[in-house]
């Protein structure tokens, strides 16, 4: 079957979305024939279409009035995305067409009348309470949308038990799939020598490395990771830990990187901005520890990092904060570590305690052992592809 996945950002390194990357290698894998439609806000390329690793894709290019413009501003853009995502789809003739979040959704319930095709809506955040933690009215609106579209859903596809309750509760077909590479794509990968990578980092064979890989974006919170490392050097500044953060955009890579000089904690961090994704297993082979730490923002008990089953791929088991769904999941696989108090100095305690117990070698071995049997790609795709293919 042709199948018109529809995503509500760019398509382009080094911002490839790996998820709908993954679902649809999956379903080209089953024999279907996928093609990802994009939505190009700030045109980064000139490349309108192609392939990313045997998957098609089209960038269809839509400006959106600059940032802090009321929304009303935003509408007529909007609309003439929506014109443009209509005749792309239209050329395409899909059998199913697959949102992925919110923002596409709209366009994905107008394709699946005027196409008569089925429709998945595959949900990474809660997005209306997203809207509201920045405007309240605009979350309200989202909600109302989202419930207004819902019932042209035909199936629900999730990233967590807790987002998937949110929609069984609603009467629809949910499946949580959790994104995570293929374990054979994993077991055909060269590695860059450990040592050298850590040498590249400013660190030694003798210390324990912990770092985070990913959005850098304030919400994240990742200005309380820097203040929770620069006081673990003021508790001991001979520590053999050292922490690497890697990500972007420069802009708040820089400003982490003052705020550790400030601290004091860039004696024993290293920031560095985005590394391309066909570079980024080197990095989780360089750690022993990786960490995900949010803000409390009102979201993050549903959400689930998929930097957490990435590193598990590569042996790198995790330290994260007691939001529901991921201080769960830690710990149902015995793969890491889960701190209550988000207090700097209170983390930094954590994080020694941590390394001075010596368990986290055998943390690791057990994430390597729960993505090879439970986690990997290949164990989660089937309910995908039985979704799918009772549609036919």
């Amino acid at each position: 079957m042709k199948i018109g996945v529809l995503l509500g950002v760019d398509f382009v390194e080094p911002k490839i979305d790996k998820r709908v990357f993954l679902i649809a290698k999956a379903l080209k894998n089953a024999g279907h024939e996928p093609h990802i439609f994009c939505w190009s806000r700030r045109v980064e390329s000139n490349e309108l279409s192609g392939e990313y690793k045997g998957v098609p894709f089209t960038r269809i290019k839509q400006d959106l009035p600059q940032v802090g413009l009321p929304f009303v501003t935003k509408i007529p853009a909007y609309f003439s995305l929506i014109r443009k995502m209509m005749k792309s789809l239209n050329d395409f003739k899909p059998d199913i067409i697959t949102s992925t979040d919110l923002d596409v959704l709209p366009m994905a319930v107008l394709g699946k009348f005027f196409f008569r095709t089925r429709l998945v809506y595959d949900v990474h955040e809660h997005w209306p309470l997203m809207e509201y933690n920045q405007s309240k009215p605009l979350g309200v609106f989202t909600n109302y949308l989202e419930n207004l579209l819902l019932p042209a859903v035909d199936g629900v596809v999730t990233i967590s038990d807790m987002l998937g309750s949110r929609y069984n509760e609603s009467g629809k077909d949910t499946t949580v799939l959790r994104t995570a590479p293929f374990l054979e794509d994993v077991n055909k990968l060269t590695f860059t020598p450990r040592d050298k990578i850590r040498e590249a980092l400013g660190v030694g064979p003798d210390n324990v490395l912990i770092g985070y890989m990913g959005s850098l974006m304030p919400d994240k919170g990742i200005e309380m990771m820097v203040e929770s490392f620069s006081e673990l050097y003021k508790q001991n500044p001979q520590t053999k830990i050292r922490f690497v953060i890697i990500g972007g955009p420069a802009k708040f890579l820089s400003e982490l990187k003052d705020l550790g000089t400030k601290l004091g904690g860039d004696k024993i961090t290293t920031f560095k901005d985005f590394v391309k994704h066909e570079e980024i297993h080197n990095y989780f082979g360089a750690l022993d520890l990786s960490i995900i730490q949010y803000s409390s923002v009102p979201w993050a008990n549903l959400a689930m990092a998929h930097k957490i089953i990435e590193g598990f791929a590569y042996g790198v088991p995790v330290i994260v904060k007691n939001f529901k769904e991921r201080s769960d999941f830690v710990r149902r696989h015995k793969s890491g570590f889960v701190f209550s108090d988000a207090r700097p100095a209170m983390v930094a305690k954590a994080i020694s305690s941590l390394v001075d117990s010596k368990l986290i070698p055998k943390l690791g071995r057990n994430a390597k052992r729960e993505f090879e049997n439970v986690l990997c790609w290949e164990k989660q795709v089937d309910k995908l592809t039985k979704m799918i293919d009772s549609f036919e």
